[in-house]
């Protein structure tokens, strides 16, 4: 399939998707009532679902916090007898 019309589809049926989640009622009964395949529906929620995965895999990876270690001020280490809390 043509990535252009992939995406198209996708974001088609993510709004559909989220349209049946919102009704609160059972997909079955959407379906029928939105005249939506429901084979179909099922076919694009595992698609949008597995997109929403391997987006949620790149930001954690690209959202990585590298930790710094900062110098101790030398004041705090002259007052090591009071007490830190």
């Amino acid at each position: 399939m043509d990535k252009i019309i992939y995406k198209k589809n996708l974001i088609k049926w993510t709004s559909i998707i989220q349209s049946c989640i919102d009704s609160g009622m059972a997909v079955q009964a959407w379906c029928i009532e939105n005249n939506v395949d429901e084979k179909k529906f099922y076919y694009w929620y595992c698609r949008t679902m597995g997109e929403a995965v391997d987006s949620l895999k790149k930001t954690k990876f690209e959202n990585h916090t590298n930790f710094v270690q900062l110098p101790v001020p030398a004041e705090s280490l002259r007052n090591t007898s009071k007490p830190l809390f």
